[in-house]
C-alpha cells in the first residue's frame, strides 16, 4: 500500500513542478519508514545435494511493531543451473505442503511475531555436478 501511495505523491509533485516552472527539473525524494524486520539466516546454504534429491532450509522472519506481509518472492540464479523457480519451492505451514514462489504469497507476519518459511531446493535427476548460486528476494509490505 505504501508503494502505491509513494508513486501517487511523486507523480503529483513532478506534475506540479513541470506545470508551474515550464522547464525540466530533477526531483528526488527520500522516504523513510519505521518498518523493520529481521531475516535469519541472512544466507541460505543447502550444502551437497545428490541429483534427484531435495534439501530443506528454514528462513525465519521476525516483525517489529507493524503487521507485515511478504507480497512477492523472486528466485534469481546467478551461476550454475539448479537455483531456478521450478527447483525452489516454499512452505509456510511447517513443511506440510510446498508451492512455487508465485503461489505461496501472500505470507502474513504479525507484529512482534516470527514466521518460518521453509525453502526446499530439488536437484533434478541427471543434473551435472557443480555449484549453483542465486538470490531469493522477498518483497515486504506493511499489511
Amino acid at each position: 500500500m505504501k508503494k502505491i501511495l509513494l508513486l501517487a505523491i511523486l507523480l503529483i509533485v513532478v506534475g506540479v513542478v513541470e506545470v508551474v516552472s515550464g522547464i525540466d527539473q530533477t526531483a528526488s525524494v527520500n522516504v523513510t519508514s519505521n518498518l523493520s524486520m529481521t531475516l535469519s539466516p541472512s544466507s541460505l546454504t543447502f550444502g551437497q545435494i545428490t541429483a534427484g534429491n531435495s534439501k530443506d532450509v528454514t528462513s525465519t522472519f521476525t516483525g517489529s511493531t507493524s503487521n507485515l506481509q511478504i507480497s512477492q518472492i523472486t528466485v534469481t540464479q546467478t551461476s550454475g543451473s539448479v537455483l531456478t523457480n521450478s527447483n525452489v519451492k516454499f512452505s509456510k505451514n511447517g513443511g506440510t505442503t510446498f508451492d512455487t514462489s508465485a503461489n505461496i504469497v501472500p505470507i502474513s507476519i504479525p507484529a512482534q511475531s516470527s514466521v518460518n518459511v521453509i525453502v526446499r531446493l530439488t536437484v533434478p535427476s541427471g543434473t551435472q555436478s557443480g555449484s549453483s548460486q542465486g538470490t531469493i528476494t522477498y518483497t515486504i509490505l506493511e499489511a
